[in-house]
């Protein structure tokens, strides 16, 4: 007999075998790949919420360039939360950059040359920068070392590109998407070097350089915005992804994935996961999906839903409930006159608490003081968080 191997596989680290809903975006980063070989750089932003496949198109983009003959160079940005050195940040980015691409850097002569002559020791395994170094001017540091990369590999490759994912966790160092701009924007590079950046970050976290007329904002155009599956590439996905798995869903669960994920491709990953684990003899059917999607609430509790959760206070969590129940934006008048009734809170009590909500961006507020919680799963979530609270609580 055949193994059954689930092909929906969230957090695995494995490339999609399907890009379904992103081929518009694939292609303008083929015709990026051109321009920029024809000196024509236009240096762009992947812009997505959690989950919405940033990582995995930037995965793509990396086949695609090498596969069309362009070295490419992929960093995930750790972390930077508490760092303020705009050396540490250019440092790490100059290192991330030449450690990422497919040659080892003991084949790039002027690039390890000159960094050897300014105190820096290269191995292949990472770089130890000297005192003297750290105390140094960042800008002409991250300008020589771009020049001096493209030096050596303008033989081996049509273009350089560099992608670097979570660049939000950059935004605590001042100063750092300047120096990139800035080195971007210099004659030398547009003139003589083929060099491609592609950004991919939050929308919270480029939020800061979308107000009108930032020049950071306005260089690194356009904004590539990764938005959900519609209803119909969700089917399709699911469909391709179970092609020659000999596991097949019925239609009224394809149904129930859609209105419970609305096309969210990582939430469709994990509740697909876990219907494909309960098949009986190859069939998903609706007896099956309860069951599936309660394990689904727990993945996502534990990944992203908790956090959020209990980062409300209880008075934030009875007003979030309120929210919860309800799909669509409410008026600051509804959610007030219900959680009045409900719970006794005053209006301004409501009203201090939703801000704090907004502010720690568990709930979204849109324009003429309208809120919503906008994702179907973490409603369900919060409501199953909040019967269980009120239970304790009897």
């Amino acid at each position: 007999m055949n193994s059954i191997h689930n092909p929906f596989t969230p957090k695995s680290g494995i490339e999609p075998r399907f890009f379904i809903g992103r081929e518009g975006e694939i292609k303008f980063f083929k015709q990026a790949l051109k321009d920029t070989e024809a000196g024509r750089p236009s240096h762009f932003i992947v812009l997505g919420d959690w989950g919405s496949g940033k990582t995995s198109l930037l995965k793509e983009f990396k086949n695609i360039a090498q596969k069309e003959g362009s070295l490419c160079s992929l960093v995930s940005v750790r972390d930077f939360e508490g760092e303020k050195s705009l050396r540490d940040g250019i440092n790490y980015l100059v290192e991330e950059i030449a450690l990422r691409l497919p040659l080892d850097v003991s084949r790039f002569h002027k690039f390890a040359g000159d960094l050897t002559q300014v105190g820096v020791t290269v191995a292949g395994t990472g770089f130890h920068f000297s005192k003297e170094i750290v105390r140094g001017d960042p800008q002409p540091f991250f300008y020589s070392n771009m020049l001096n990369l493209w030096s050596d590999l303008r033989n081996e490759t049509k273009v350089l590109v560099v992608l670097l994912d979570d660049i939000q966790y950059l935004s605590s160092i001042s100063a750092i998407m300047s120096i990139i701009r800035n080195t971007l924007a210099e004659e030398k590079i547009v003139k003589e070097v083929k060099l491609l950046f592609v950004l991919a970050s939050t929308f919270h976290g480029w939020k800061p350089f979308l107000q009108r007329n930032h020049p950071i904002g306005r260089y690194f155009t356009p904004r590539m915005k990764l938005t959900n599956l519609s209803e119909s590439e969700t089917y399709k996905f699911i469909e391709d992804y179970l092609e020659h798995s000999g596991v097949s869903f019925s239609k009224e669960v394809m149904k129930q994935v859609y209105h419970y994920t609305e096309g969210h491709l990582y939430e469709v990953h994990v509740l697909c996961n876990h219907l494909f684990n309960n098949q009986i003899k190859g069939r998903v059917t609706p007896k099956v999906f309860e069951s599936a999607l309660e394990r689904t609430l727990d993945t996502l509790g534990e990944e992203v839903f908790d956090d959020l959760f209990e980062s409300a206070g209880s008075t934030e969590q009875l007003v979030l409930s309120v929210l919860a129940e309800n799909k669509g934006n409410q008026s600051f008048h509804e959610v007030f006159s219900i959680a009045q009734k409900r719970y006794a809170l005053q209006k301004n009590v409501v009203a201090v608490n939703l801000e704090r909500l907004v502010k720690k961006r568990v709930v979204k507020k849109l324009r003429r003081a309208t809120y919503s919680v906008d994702d179907t799963l973490f409603r369900t979530y919060i409501i199953q968080r909040m019967a269980e609270v009120n239970e304790v609580n009897k």
